[in-house]
């Protein structure tokens, strides 16, 4: 009698998932008729590379763009600002993955110093001393209570490192 009962419950969940699995096919099936029927494109995005240290990567090289972490915008369609982890540096890009004005900001060590590895291109077998600041992320900041540290002018930008260390 015991034994009937187990195989019982063995079918009945066997079934059960059975009927969960064919109710998310149906499901899936009828939104991508439903996408089809109504001549909307299926969601799709495409990768395209604008800047690379790589050369032949992307339309534009750009050296100092290297290992790359986090990217800030500020309000308006404005350009991007990139954080680039390995020299220490952010860059400010168009829509188009052109450096606008060459403009590019070193970002500071513990204490303040700037190496003058910062903003070139390191090469990863025989790295500078000092290393570079290794920016990890990066925020716009609207408002103007956050100040550049020493000064009465608001941080645009805030950065952090992997030392811990928050510039602005």
């Amino acid at each position: 009698m015991k034994y009937a009962t187990n195989t019982n419950k063995f079918v009945t969940r066997r079934l059960g998932f059975a009927a969960i699995l064919t109710t998310s096919s149906l499901c899936a099936a009828i939104v991508h008729a439903d996408d089809l029927s109504s001549g909307k494109q299926p969601d799709r995005y495409a990768v395209s590379n604008l800047v690379s240290d790589v050369n032949g990567l992307a339309p534009t090289t750009d050296a100092v763009l290297q290992n790359a972490w986090s990217v800030a915008f500020s309000p308006a369609a404005s350009p991007f600002w990139v954080a680039d982890n390995a020299t220490g540096c952010a860059t400010l890009y168009d829509g188009a993955g052109a450096k606008v004005l060459s403009l590019q900001v070193k970002i500071p060590l513990p204490g303040g110093a700037i190496p003058a590895s910062a903003c070139k291109h390191v090469d990863p077998a025989h790295p500078p001393s000092p290393s570079p600041a290794a920016p990890t992320g990066m925020v716009w900041n609207p408002t103007t209570t956050f100040l550049v540290p020493g000064t009465t002018k608001p941080a645009s930008f805030i950065f952090a490192t992997e030392d811990g260390t928050i510039s602005a």
